[in-house]
């Protein structure tokens, strides 16, 4: 990743399950970060830097500095049993009511969906490393107005 200017979030959950499953198979990866600092921050906000180390892949993270994702409802979070959906469901639906976004009836049927798919991940995925889930909104600020608008 030394040389990337611009991820995108399919990325980030690629990257994270490349090096999941590599460092199951063999053992011992380590993720270069970027040269980029704002895509290294970037990165860090998402939470891959600490899916990555608490899974035993080591980051070369060079003391990268702190930032919110400014769409980041739930961080990269990783889960392998029914027990943690719960959990992750669960902090979800707190990321979801406190991000005062959308309708507040709307925040239960985001979290009800949330949980489906984290559930559908874990029994169904069959993967020794488990589920990785993030959420992000798709609502952002217009530059010129304090409204919100689908992005």
């Amino acid at each position: 990743m030394r040389d990337c200017i611009f991820i995108q979030v399919p990325a980030v959950l690629w990257s994270v399950v490349f090096l999941l499953l590599a460092n199951s198979k063999v053992g011992d990866c380590e993720l270069l970060v970027p040269e980029n600092m704002g895509v290294c921050i970037y990165l860090k906000s998402t939470g891959l830097f600490q899916v990555l180390q608490e899974n035993g892949v080591k980051v070369d993270d060079r003391g990268v500095g702190d930032r919110a994702a400014t769409r980041l409802i739930l961080p990269l979070t990783h889960f392998n049993n029914e027990y943690e959906v719960d959990e992750v469901t669960n902090r979800a639906y707190d990321a979801i009511s406190a991000s005062n976004l959308g309708a507040s009836n709307l925040h239960a049927i985001v979290t009800e969906t949330f949980s489906e798919l984290a559930m559908n991940a874990v029994q169904h995925a069959e993967s020794t490393i488990g589920a990785l889930m993030a959420l992000f909104s798709s609502y952002r600020i217009k530059a010129d107005s304090s409204d919100l608008s689908a992005g």
